[in-house]
């Protein structure tokens, strides 16, 4: 019996070949109002959107991505999406455990949509949340708004304070 083969994550530049996958992958899955411009995003770490650009692929199939941005013990998920075709199949988890395994004394920090009752989307963000849950990240108090957005704060790891996050990530949607 096979087994399958595992996913493997590689940090890529601004110049790789499998770019144009990450771009169709990053536009289908944000709205417009969550992106920054892709040519801006992979401009990094000049610009202070990313510092590492993830690709997950499994047998060299492009299979999603991740930003991160770290300062110090802290690193920051700025975006995150697996292929649809892959979604609801563990890839996600096994991305998210990927990565916490190559940064094990890394607080790991990431931005979902506030739980508004009223959002048009509001079972999406629910069941948003709820993976993060599974995957070992919990909700904190702080809330942040981005591009006009509100978000909630969740962490893996230690503890991270407000003020602590507001030093990590204002100089960042200020550059």
């Amino acid at each position: 019996m096979d087994t399958p083969s595992e996913l493997v994550a590689t940090a890529v530049g601004r110049h790789a070949p499998i770019l144009p996958q990450v771009e169709q992958l990053y536009v289908d899955a944000f709205p417009a109002a969550e992106r920054v411009p892709f040519k801006r995003l992979v401009q990094s770490p000049l610009n202070g959107y990313t510092d590492k650009l993830w690709v997950f692929t499994r047998n060299d199939e492009f299979c999603g991505f991740m930003t991160t941005i770290t300062r110090a013990d802290l690193t920051l998920v700025g975006y995150f999406a697996m292929m649809p075709a892959l979604r609801g199949q563990g890839n996600g988890s096994a991305a998210l455990q990927l990565m916490r395994g190559m940064m094990p004394q890394q607080r790991i920090a990431l931005e979902i949509e506030v739980l508004d009752p009223q959002a048009a989307n509001y079972s999406e963000r629910v069941r948003r949340r709820d993976f993060y849950i599974r995957n070992g990240y919990r909700m904190t108090s702080i809330q942040y708004w981005t591009y006009g957005v509100p978000f909630v704060v969740m962490v893996n790891g230690a503890d991270i304070s407000a003020e602590e996050y507001h030093q990590f990530y204002d100089p960042l949607v200020k550059s």
